[in-house]
């Protein structure tokens, strides 16, 4: 059986984080998970013609910090989660993030989403830049858009060479929080075809065969994804599948809203990140644009023990 043995929490203190922290005890519980607690001091260049005492602005910070930090660490261990320890560390968020997740071993991130403003938007969120470099899987926890837990789950499953770990992941998520499972893959007609501009005239032998290939592929799609849920499905754990057409992200988004999902489980990209920065992917926007939470699994990177 897949486990998440130990997982990184990260803490920032803004408005929702007593939020993300009931989200966090609530996965870490399901899966019986230890804790580590990390917090990221993030400080602006010092300058000695400042008119304050600069050492003891920041050890008076340390302090209170400091005991922000073991307040929830008494959140955790009173609902019962074993807090292996709370860091405190200097540096850039998403730096200190990623190595002391390296450091400790840790199975997977829990980060909640920012609420994407202005600043954010123009040079990525500490989320996003997770997302980016995290070797570990990373729960994207939007603490307001659940807040009687997890019980609906989707997973988006694209064939790809992660799809298949994202949906282990899924299968065992919804087997420990008791949640339905929604499984989702989007056929993408090529833009081609697309109706609103279609460049092949939808009345040409080209376009009729293009649409008999659209049901062919969807057969195809039906009869792999059987078999891939077959070979990985939990027993108890209660699913659907959806086969639609069109854009994923879009497809996948409508799909969230309509069900009302609370989280959403992908196959983070391969692709470089040339291609990435050119293109862009399908999870990055995802990720973006999702009303629930996200947890995204890395192609070979993630570490289920």
């Amino acid at each position: 059986m897949a486990q998440y043995k130990s997982l990184l929490v990260a803490t920032d203190f803004r408005e929702g984080s007593s939020e993300l922290c009931r989200e966090a005890i609530l996965i870490a519980k399901n899966l019986q998970s230890e804790v580590t607690l990390i917090h990221a001091v993030e400080y602006l260049p010092y300058y000695p013609y400042y008119p304050y005492d600069a050492e003891k602005v920041h050890n008076d910070l340390l302090e209170e910090l400091t005991g922000k930090l073991n307040e929830v660490k008494n959140e955790f261990m009173k609902a019962g989660v074993i807090v292996n320890d709370h860091i405190i560390e200097e540096g850039n968020a998403y730096d200190v993030i990623c190595k002391t997740a390296d450091k400790i071993d840790a199975c997977g991130i829990i980060i909640g989403v920012g609420e994407h403003h202005l600043l954010e938007k123009l040079i990525g969120s500490t989320a996003s830049k997770v997302h980016h470099l995290a070797k570990q899987a990373v729960f994207l926890i939007n603490p307001n858009a659940h807040i009687d837990g997890i019980k609906k789950i989707v997973c988006a499953y694209d064939f790809s060479e992660n799809a298949e770990k994202a949906l282990v992941n899924a299968m065992h998520l919804a087997e420990n929080h008791k949640a339905h499972l929604d499984i989702i893959h989007v056929i993408h007609e090529h833009f081609y075809f697309n109706p609103i501009t279609p460049i092949a005239d939808p009345a040409s032998p080209i376009y009729q065969d293009h649409q008999n290939e659209i049901k062919n592929a969807a057969q195809t799609v039906e009869d792999h994804l059987h078999d891939v849920i077959e070979k990985n499905h939990i027993l108890g754990v209660e699913y659907d599948t959806y086969i639609t057409e069109g854009d994923p992200v879009i497809e996948i988004l409508t799909h969230i809203e309509e069900r009302s999902s609370d989280l959403l489980v992908i196959g983070d990209s391969c692709h470089s990140k040339l291609v990435r920065f050119m293109l862009g992917s399908n999870s990055e926007k995802l990720i973006r644009k999702a009303p629930c939470s996200v947890m995204t699994v890395r192609c070979s990177k993630d570490k289920i023990h």
